[in-house]
This record gives C-alpha cells, sequence and structure tokens, in this order.
C-alpha cells in the first residue's frame, strides 16, 4: 500500500519563471487601485520630477512599507523553505501565522490593512493557477 505522490520540487528555471510572472504587469495584484499614496504625493505636489520620485521612491523602499514588505517576505520565504533567517535576532523562527500577525499588525491604518488584504487576495487568486509542491505545514510550528 502505498501514500500519496508528493508533487516534484519545481526546477530552477521554473522557480525563476514563476518569480517573473509575479512582477509582471499582468498579474493582477490589486496595485491598479492601491499605489501606497503617490496619488496624493503628486497631487500634492511633493512628487513633481524625477528626482522627487525617485526621493518618494527611496522613502517607501528603505524605510516605509516597502522595506517592512520585504522583511516579512524573507521571513516567510526562510520558514516555508525551512531555512534559518539571519535577520531573525531574537532566533525564534517565527511561525507564518505570527508573520502574519505581524503583518497586519504594521499596517498603519485601516486603509492600509484594506489595501494589503485586497492586493493579497489577488495575488493568491492570480497564484493559484500554478501548481505548488508538497510543503510541510509551516504554519503551526
Amino acid at each position: 500500500m502505498s501514500g500519496p505522490v508528493a508533487t516534484p520540487p519545481p526546477s530552477p528555471l521554473q522557480v525563476a519563471q514563476r518569480l517573473q510572472s509575479w512582477f509582471s504587469p499582468a498579474l493582477p495584484t490589486g496595485a491598479f487601485s492601491h499605489g501606497h499614496g503617490i496619488e496624493a504625493a503628486i497631487d500634492g505636489g511633493d512628487i513633481h520630477d524625477a528626482a522627487s520620485l525617485h526621493a518618494w521612491l527611496d522613502g517607501v523602499l528603505c524605510r516605509g512599507a516597502g522595506r517592512n514588505d520585504a522583511i516579512l517576505i524573507r521571513a516567510a520565504w526562510c520558514r516555508v523553505h525551512g531555512l534559518p533567517d539571519t535577520h531573525d535576532r531574537a532566533g525564534d523562527g517565527l511561525s507564518l501565522r505570527d508573520i502574519d500577525a505581524l503583518a497586519r499588525a504594521l499596517c498603519a491604518g485601516a486603509e492600509r490593512l484594506e489595501e494589503t488584504l485586497s492586493q493579497g487576495r489577488s495575488f493568491a487568486d492570480a497564484a493559484d493557477a500554478w501548481p505548488v509542491p508538497d510543503a510541510p505545514d509551516a504554519g503551526t510550528t
């Protein structure tokens, strides 16, 4: 008697193709309606040329929500793939549920939380089109 057959892990090429597709403008992630306040920054005159756009993006990516997103993505990636997260100074290996709770707590307000959840739902719906290899239940540890 044999058990379920595990899906083989994707090849490096398949991983690269999937990652590239996630950044494609064809992937609907909700970005069409959420821009971290860029519209208001343009309307208010804070963004008016290439230099001011660069400064605004630098703020989002290096000190704002983009930085938080990168930290959370790294933590989740390490957790799912059983890798040590060298940025986890406490060394406690946060579960995916813990990472999700932290991501929600980092939302500065109700609008940011709704934006985050909307984009996550859109991404999950679009990414669900690809088969995912079997993985341990990383959310329970």
